[in-house]
């Protein structure tokens, strides 16, 4: 892997935090407004719905690189296999080569969940103080 690559990457992974944090700061300037318990019920039913779009947006993007193109793959040796097709040695270097990428890839995908997730948690813990302090009071 080349150093603009590791750089790349390691920009990649800063800017999962920066995001998240952001959203942390947004969640508790969003509830630190609301004047009544109704607005603040509200504002907290709004979060929860925009966390959920967000995190299904991220799985779906990842999926297709991680679960559905390998499919595609394994599909495509299967059927040059039926055929009794052998695969030039260009179609090997390229079916490696993506191999290798695909195993990078997953190590990304963990490390952008498990910063993702500290972040729902950070947000979700959040939101359950303010609604107990809602019940409380």
């Amino acid at each position: 892997m080349s150093a603009i690559n590791k750089k790349m990457e390691f920009l990649g992974y800063i800017w999962s935090v920066i995001k998240n944090i952001f959203a942390l700061v947004v969640v508790c300037v969003a509830i630190s407004k609301t004047s009544s318990d109704f607005e603040t019920l509200v504002v907290v039913l709004l979060i929860c719905i925009i966390m959920s779009i967000w995190a299904n947006a991220n799985n779906l993007s990842s999926a297709w690189f991680l679960f559905i193109l390998p499919g595609f793959h394994n599909e495509f040796k299967r059927i040059r296999k039926l055929l009794n097709v052998k695969l030039d040695e260009y179609e090997e270097a390229g079916i490696k080569r993506e191999e290798e990428e695909h195993e990078k890839a997953h190590i990304s995908f963990y490390i952008h969940n498990t910063i993702n997730t500290i972040g729902f948690t950070l947000i979700t813990i959040i939101i359950v103080i303010t609604l107990v302090y809602i019940i409380i009071k």
